[in-house]
């Protein structure tokens, strides 16, 4: 993925802090972590701005990290003694179709930011422009 920036203080998501639970990060309430365990709260914001152009901002967004639940599989063993995990048929149709609908959200996000960005920089980019479903 990429970095946030080429400084430390640029550094924005946990794992950018950590260098991937390389490093500990002291917390503001004197706690050392390497990661985000479960029951830990994220809250995020964001904005753009440029000179005489004002800012824009993308309001909050928060998320509570949740303990893993069980995934539904089935156990089989074989004569090699080792596990083999077969996913429900249906479970694997709900989550599929779950993943589709967060990736056309995410391509409407991409566009809109798309959007924003051109705005603010002084161009502007007709709808047809802007990268289809099948380009993301």
């Amino acid at each position: 993925g990429t970095i946030s920036g080429k400084e430390c203080h640029n550094f924005g998501s946990m794992l950018e802090l950590s260098w991937k639970g390389t490093r500990e990060v002291a917390l503001d309430g004197g706690e050392i972590r390497k990661f985000l365990k479960d029951g830990d709260a994220v809250i995020m914001e964001g904005w753009c701005e440029k000179e005489g152009m004002g800012r824009v901002g993308f309001g909050q967004c928060s998320g509570r990290v949740l303990p893993a639940i069980p995934f539904p599989y089935e156990t089989q063993m074989e004569e090699t003694k080792q596990p083999q995990f077969k996913l429900h048929e249906d479970e694997y149709n709900k989550l599929k179709a779950e993943l589709d609908v967060l990736e056309v959200r995410k391509i409407a996000l991409t566009k809109e930011m798309l959007l924003i960005k051109d705005k603010m920089a002084g161009t502007r980019k007709d709808q047809n422009d802007l990268p289809r479903n099948d380009e993301t």
